[in-house]
């Protein structure tokens, strides 16, 4: 189950936060990643669905990442 949460962040800290999940999602495009953790493509999806939304709704909001 899902569930939408909502955070108040200030602009800024919103860009640090999708900063950190693009940093989590190359991280899990290392090869070396990739051929240690068998899940490397579930758990870099994960990052890179969530810096989707993320992206999404700071430009909704008016802000540029």
């Amino acid at each position: 189950m899902r569930e939408t949460i909502t955070l108040e962040v200030s602009p800024e800290e919103a860009r640090l936060i999708l900063r950190a999940v693009k940093a989590r999602a190359i991280h899990w495009s290392k090869p070396e990643q990739i051929n240690r953790i068998s899940n490397a493509s579930g758990i870099r999806r994960l990052y890179r669905d969530a810096q989707d939304t993320l992206e999404a709704q700071i430009k909704s909001q008016g802000v540029t990442p």
